[in-house]
């Protein structure tokens, strides 16, 4: 996942995600995080998910409610 640093630099990390039953995707971070930050500062985010055999999904939404 990539979020936006205040100063428009991209920050990037590797995340662990699940899919809800609503088609969401879901993950968790810890309160102080600076991905939490960004992303409750600017909700645009980028992300690959994918792996095996070159298969990738993209797609191109409103950004993540924070949520907890």
């Amino acid at each position: 996942m990539s979020t936006v640093h205040p100063d428009g630099s991209p920050e990037a990390a590797v995340i662990q995600v699940t899919l809800g039953n609503d088609l969401n995707i879901v993950f968790d971070s810890f309160p102080g995080s600076r991905k939490l930050a960004n992303i409750k500062r600017d909700s645009r985010i980028a992300m690959v998910i994918g792996w095996d055999e070159n298969v990738t999904v993209q797609n191109r939404r409103p950004g993540p409610t924070c949520q907890g």
